[in-house]
């Protein structure tokens, strides 16, 4: 209970310090994003309470693998999204707060921060924030679009409601994904040319990563 307690409260710590940090973008893509995860369990909800006997059970099996197929998708676009909250600032304010970061994260994020200021405007990579609500509009638009897409076209598709609703969402995350990947790729070759130390720091976390991933499949 009491680590739970502290995970939320490092949650509106973050949160808090991200809008105070942040200007009049990164505040809307904050809105946007944090309004968007507060309305998905309403959805679910409503969905929970309505009667079995309201659509075909083949029809739920159908909703059921369309929305986590949205909703998994999340880890294709969280990065640009964080990414557009987080200014430097921001990135400076965490690092004075987060005492669970160890040294290395601490250099990583100070060196961000620094590739943030030098290579952008007011602590902020040009594009950013457009990408950033871009990329949660899109998001939160086909998870919630994900229900009237299967209720509507389930009586002419059946089953191949779910597998044609995933036929256009993955390809589109996968787009967005490597458009983001590439785009990091080209800031850290900037950073580098600038003189700037975040591709040196990212291949010293590299390893570390992978060990903690394997002691979490253990």
């Amino acid at each position: 209970m009491i680590a739970a307690g502290r995970a939320e409260e490092r949650k509106a710590g973050l949160i808090r310090q991200t809008w105070e940090s942040g200007g009049r973008g990164e505040r809307a893509v904050l809105v946007a994003f944090v309004l968007g995860l507060g309305l998905m369990p309403v959805l679910l909800g409503v969905v929970i309470l309505l009667p079995s006997s309201t659509f075909p059970p083949t029809l739920w099996h159908q909703l059921g693998i369309a929305t986590a197929i949205a909703g998994f998708s999340i880890t294709s676009v969280y990065p640009a999204i964080f990414d557009a909250m987080a200014t430097a600032r921001y990135l400076r304010a965490m690092l004075g707060t987060a005492e669970y970061l160890t040294p290395l994260q601490r250099e990583y994020l100070s060196e961000w921060a620094r590739t943030k200021e030098v290579l952008g405007v007011n602590g902020q990579f040009r594009g950013s924030v457009v990408i950033g609500l871009v990329y949660a509009t899109l998001y939160f638009g086909l998870f919630f679009g994900a229900f009237p897409y299967v209720v509507l076209l389930f009586p002419h598709l059946g089953d191949l409601t779910a597998p044609s609703f995933a036929a256009f969402v993955i390809p589109t995350f996968v787009a967005l994904y490597f458009f983001s990947f590439r785009r990091s790729r080209r800031i850290v070759r900037e950073a580098t040319a600038r003189g700037l130390r975040l591709e040196e720091l990212r291949k010293q976390m590299r390893p570390r990563l992978r060990r903690a991933k394997q002691k979490q499949s253990f």
